[in-house]
């Protein structure tokens, strides 16, 4: 390379300068026009776009979504996104996934619609192959406009399926027909401002399903530990005899570590008792959960232990009732309430009536053996537990 003479450096740095400028000025310029357009997104109508992915993915419906140029190019990337990333955290446990399907589905199909029928047909044409009552249709035009567009909109919607139209400017045809309208306004001619939203939109929807999923996932997974109360969380009263007051609440030695490290292992901590002295007319409901109230602030003050509910039944065993305990009423709440997985799930009790209790719901069973003689009859199958231990420490050997 010849060097510069000094005339043609001085005018090659004003140059330089003036391009870098005007590309400074360029690139905030482009910026602000991107990032108001994001400020003025329609939110509502986005969020009636999430709700009518979440109604089609409830009935495992399909989702066909479309585009010409660029907004094909962000179709086919939207389809990978809702059909692999929301679930790649767990893949080995997503039971239920959407299905995205970009039409046409090879570039073959998009060749043959238009040369034997017509590029008008090449959205049209394969979706009235595909389409059910139960699917949702995802059109993106920037116009709103494009001829092949409109006819598989129309398409979509005298068959009576739900239409998310995305679009730009004024919106256009698309704006007039679609269900959703999702709509950038911004200057006419600006395709890549509106292309460039579409895109955070489109992520957007994917992020929201990301963490949808991995919610709905831990919620399904959910892992809980049920503990009867008296003879596990405090000292059992004599046989006939019921806690009535805090003075004759008395916690077992080592209940608190054991609850702490049962909380650390991410295990929800449900206390399921049975409490007959309410429907005998011993102790008042409002008693009852004021003992209960004590028991949880003194774990959470001297442990940092949580207990995430207690349920009680307070019938007597002659009521018939499906709540007491060897009944798994109590248990099913919490699930309902919860969202417990119960195959992966604990019951921990000192009497065969828990351990008959937490077989039948489907939990693992824990018998606390103590010489009280409150377990003295032998056995049957339906009594038998999972494990015995003597001390509460045991458990976090077997509770992983």
């Amino acid at each position: 390379m010849y060097p510069l003479l000094n005339v043609e450096l001085r005018y090659y740095q004003v140059i330089e300068g003036w391009r870098t400028s005007t590309m400074f000025s360029f690139l905030e310029k482009f910026s602000e026009e991107v990032i108001g357009c994001i400020q003025r997104m329609p939110r509502d109508e986005i969020a009636k776009a999430l709700n009518a992915l979440m109604a089609v993915f409830e009935r495992d419906g399909r989702i066909y979504i479309f585009g010409n140029g660029g907004s094909l190019a962000l179709a086919t990337h939207w389809i990978s996104d809702f059909n692999k990333t929301v679930f790649t955290a767990h893949l080995h446990k997503a039971t239920r996934r959407f299905q995205a399907i970009r039409l046409p589905t090879t570039e073959e199909e998009l060749t043959a619609w238009a040369n034997d029928v017509g590029y008008e047909w090449v959205f049209a044409g394969p979706l009235q192959n595909y389409l059910q009552y139960s699917d949702l249709v995802i059109a993106i035009s920037s116009s709103g406009n494009s001829l092949n567009i409109i006819k598989a909109v129309e398409f979509a919607k005298s068959k009576g399926v739900t239409v998310i139209g995305i679009s730009g400017f004024d919106g256009g045809k698309l704006n007039e027909l679609a269900d959703i309208k999702i709509t950038i306004a911004t200057e006419k001619g600006k395709y890549e401002v509106v292309e460039s939203v579409h895109g955070v939109i489109l992520h957007l929807m994917t992020r929201y399903f990301t963490r949808f999923e991995k919610k709905r996932i831990k919620r399904i997974m959910q892992r809980a530990v049920f503990l009867d109360r008296d003879g596990v969380i405090n000292q059992s009263p004599p046989r006939g005899h019921y806690v009535l007051n805090r003075s004759e609440f008395n916690f077992k030695e080592g209940i608190g570590e054991l609850l702490k490290y049962l909380q650390d292992q991410g295990f929800l901590l449900f206390v399921v008792t049975n409490q007959a002295c309410v429907g005998r007319g011993l102790l008042t409901g409002h008693d009852l959960r004021n003992i209960h109230t004590w028991m949880s602030l003194s774990l959470s003050a001297k442990y940092k232990v949580f207990l995430d509910e207690i349920f009680y039944c307070p019938h007597q065993p002659t009521d018939g009732c499906i709540c007491r305990k060897p009944e798994v009423g109590m248990i099913m709440d919490a699930v309902k309430k919860h969202g417990v997985s119960l195959e992966h799930s604990w019951m921990i009790g000192d009497s065969l009536n828990d351990i008959v209790a937490g077989k039948r719901a489907g939990t693992k069973t824990i018998l606390i053996e103590e010489s009280d003689g409150k377990n003295t009859r032998k056995e049957n199958k339906e009594e038998r537990p999972d494990f015995r231990v003597n001390s509460l420490l045991e458990i976090t050997k077997i509770i992983q």
